[in-house]
């Protein structure tokens, strides 16, 4: 009975440890620059927010765009904190036409997708 009683307390602790685990949100979901200037540099802030149980680690961030880049801090996002994520978007002095970017962010939570974030823009003179 007590080995019984032993095993159970054993996977029920095995099985809650098995629940505890990172999960991020972003700020946005997208955002539209509307109509820029070629040539321009442009900034967005982007925020990760930490809505699990452990510490995010923001592993890393693909943009999908050679002239986009992203910063960020690399210490782990706390439990309810956030972290910044800046966006810089440098813009072809020649490009011109409307432009959509799926930027990915990818943390440290193996059972999920990275989180996805869209950029838009339109050159024209």
């Amino acid at each position: 009975m007590k080995t019984l009683l032993f095993i159970l307390v054993m996977f029920t602790a095995f099985t809650s440890a098995q629940t505890v685990s990172t999960k991020a949100e972003l700020s946005a979901g997208s955002h539209d620059f509307g109509k820029v200037k070629p040539g321009v540099k442009l900034k967005y802030e982007l925020f990760v927010k930490n809505i699990g149980q452990m510490p995010v680690v923001i592993t890393g961030v693909k943009t999908g765009k050679k002239y986009i880049s992203a910063e960020w801090e690399k210490a782990p996002v706390m439990l309810g904190k956030t972290r910044l994520i800046t966006l810089t978007i440098s813009i072809p002095a020649n490009y011109g036409g409307f432009e959509m970017a799926t930027i990915e962010v990818f943390y440290n939570n193996a059972n999920s997708d990275p989180l996805k974030f869209t950029l838009a823009f339109e050159a024209s003179e």
